[in-house]
């Protein structure tokens, strides 16, 4: 890709046998050169970095509390199961 270049996407997906799904709509954008914020960090000499972040944008809120209630679930299946065992 060249920026300052109009550009138009689309994508399509392909289950696990082959099969194509439909087209998605078209979106069009000019991809830009910029400077983001890690890049101006770490030229000012920025003292963090290195790691990963640990928030991953486009989950739901209730993401967190779904995530909690599974693992209360399953630790309580193991404890039932462990129970049965003796």
């Amino acid at each position: 890709m060249r920026n300052e270049t109009l550009y138009a996407v689309g994508v399509s997906g392909e289950d696990v046998v082959g099969n194509s799904g439909p087209l998605s709509m078209l979106a069009c954008g000019m991809p830009k050169k910029l400077d983001d914020f890690f890049e101006v960090y770490g030229k000012a000499n920025g003292p963090g970095g290195g790691g990963f972040c640990s928030v991953s944008p486009g989950l739901p809120r209730s993401a967190p509390g779904a995530t909690l209630l599974l693992g209360v679930l399953l630790a309580a299946f193991g404890l039932r199961r462990g129970r049965n065992r003796a």
